[in-house]
């Protein structure tokens, strides 16, 4: 599940988050869940803010969010 309560702790208090999978071998982090959803994710999951700290009205890239 993509939340705070299954990664331990809210690093971004008020703000909507999102997960990122990288999956292995390949490397490459895409989004696989909006906060509250499930991540099917075969590799590593990282757990950012949602919003594009430069335009509020996208959604972060894994280089924003993390």
């Amino acid at each position: 599940m993509c939340s705070a309560q299954d990664f331990g702790s809210d690093p971004w208090p008020n703000q909507e988050k999102q997960c990122y999978c990288e999956p292995k071998p390949q490397y490459e982090p895409s989004k696989c869940a909006d906060e509250g959803e499930d991540c099917l994710c075969n590799g590593y999951v990282m757990f950012g803010v949602k919003e594009n700290p430069d335009d509020p009205a996208q959604d972060a890239e894994f280089e924003d969010a993390s």
